[in-house]
């Protein structure tokens, strides 16, 4: 799974960023499936418009699995700006992305919830990630 950040940059849209609220777009209807629009289920990738990166579904349809911990304020206190990831042991694991099942608001790009590992949603999935190796 990617990291948090990892998810976010390549929601944002990586170095081709528009800078959007949501995943590709400003018009959430045009690239998520949320409440207003997914009759109460999740659908098939691939139907909405792709972000700049060519990557689908980044906003809605399932809330997506990060690899950090949870920690509300991890960002407020981490130094390492350059890939953090928060790998201290909590009770919850970051979400992103928001859910067929929930309001506009939880779409933005900056989202993030929090989820039980112990628990099964049926509006969550995850994204499998390869990261390349630095050389």
């Amino acid at each position: 799974m990617p990291s948090e950040a990892q998810w976010e940059y390549a929601s944002r849209g990586g170095l081709k960023s528009a800078r959007t609220r949501y995943s590709g777009s400003n018009n959430l209807s045009q690239v998520a499936w949320y409440y207003d629009n997914s009759d109460t289920r999740s659908h098939d990738v691939r139907i909405k418009t792709a972000n700049e990166l060519g990557v689908f579904d980044m906003s809605g349809n399932v809330w997506e699995w990060c690899e950090d911990w949870f920690d509300e304020s991890f960002y407020a206190v981490n130094t390492d700006w350059s890939d953090p990831m928060n790998t201290q042991e909590a009770t919850y694991r970051v979400q992103r992305g928001g859910s067929w099942n929930y309001a506009a608001p939880y779409h933005r790009c900056a989202n993030r919830e929090r989820g039980s590992i112990h628990s099964r949603y049926e509006d969550c999935g995850f994204r499998v990630a390869l990261v390349p190796k630095s050389k």
